[in-house]
């Protein structure tokens, strides 16, 4: 069976979006991986997720440490990256 590791990125309340009030990056990122981890597990994936609850904010080291413990195939780091301090900027790049 393959591992997976679901890193919903930074915490609650971090990174918010100029252009849609109360959306955070560490808020939606968490709602994403819960969504995700059902349909992996479906498939026969077993899926570790780095935050239980949503207030949750484990370090770097933990995030990573969390793979190496757990002999992961795969580390997925889920992030939305907001875009910068007003709705009219521009987004660059993904991750």
């Amino acid at each position: 069976m393959k591992t997976i590791i679901l890193d919903c990125g930074h915490s609650s309340g971090v990174n918010p979006y100029p252009a849609a009030s109360g959306f955070y990056e560490g808020n939606q990122m968490f709602k994403l991986a819960y969504l995700i981890k059902p349909l992996l597990e479906a498939s026969g994936i077993k899926v570790i997720v780095s935050r239980a609850k949503v207030t949750d904010n484990p370090t770097l080291e933990a995030r990573g440490k969390l793979a190496g413990t757990n002999k992961a195939d795969l580390f997925i780091s889920l992030h939305s990256d907001a875009l910068g301090n007003t709705p009219t900027d521009s987004a660059r790049g993904v991750t």
